[in-house]
């Protein structure tokens, strides 16, 4: 299956999505961005890393519920 051709002149943008998140999802990431002080890019940058590097390091498999857990190093 191929992907569809970017049918304007304009470059398609790499990199920029728009996600819809839960009302309670939305709320946690208020908070988490009141208690870092980061911008909400970098936070969703940051934690959708962490978690696809996770993901990636159990062979891409997966088991619902996901659970994820903060480990200091």
């Amino acid at each position: 299956m191929s992907r569809p051709k970017n049918s304007s002149r304009q470059p398609a943008k790499l990199g920029s999505i728009s996600v819809r998140f839960s009302p309670s999802t939305a709320k946690m990431m208020k908070e988490l961005r009141m208690t870092t002080g980061l911008p909400q890019t970098q936070l969703y940058d940051l934690l959708s890393n962490a978690a696809l590097t996770a993901i990636a390091e159990e062979d891409f498999r997966l088991t619902f519920p996901i659970k994820l857990k903060v480990v200091k190093d």
